[in-house]
């Protein structure tokens, strides 16, 4: 399966069991989407930018223990020392996104999720900050894509493909709960 064909199949199936059993993680389809992505795919680095209380994160550690998950954010959420403890492969950080690529010491970052203020001017930074750390064959997701701004981004974002899946599990009246991957 090509990568699109594989992101595309994690979409379809995300309907298995809940993963993690505690009220801090509700049951979520773009937590279930990552954790299949990390056990299909089998990246060795996947990165979050925007922890808030880390459920993302921690679904992508417990789908592939190898992966490890390094994530980001201003802020240390008290759920966020849960996940640390659930999955020996979550890394959190307490940084800004942009100057974390700065120090981060890994150059081949497999899988990025770019999940903060979903603005076009902060994800064009963060974007053009992460770019060089991932590798080649990378894939880069981004959620809430209804936000204004967000398409505007998108379509300025390089890659080969843009791949648009709607998962639903937005709590945003009126916003769509799209996801994008750029590959």
């Amino acid at each position: 399966m090509t990568r699109i064909e594989t992101v595309d199949w994690c979409v379809k199936n995300r309907w298995v069991d809940d993963v993690v059993s505690d009220p801090r993680f509700p049951p979520s389809g773009y937590y279930k989407v990552f954790y299949l992505i990390m056990r299909e795919l089998k990246p060795d680095v996947a990165v979050e930018l925007g922890t808030c209380g880390g459920g993302a994160s921690l679904h992508m550690a417990l789908g592939n223990p190898n992966t490890e998950v390094f994530t980001f954010d201003i802020a240390r959420e008290p759920s966020v020392v849960v996940a640390e403890e659930m999955a020996s492969n979550f890394h959190f950080y307490r940084e800004d996104s942009v100057l974390a690529s700065e120090r981060f010491w890994n150059p081949e970052v497999e899988f990025l999720f770019i999940d903060t203020t979903h603005t076009y001017k902060q994800t064009m930074r963060e974007y053009e900050a992460w770019l060089p750390k991932m590798d080649k064959k990378g894939i880069i997701a981004m959620d809430d894509v209804g936000r204004e701004g967000m398409w505007k981004a998108i379509a300025e974002i390089g890659g080969v493909q843009r791949h648009y899946v709607e998962i639903g599990g937005n709590d945003i009246p009126g916003v769509p709960g799209g996801m994008v991957f750029v590959f």
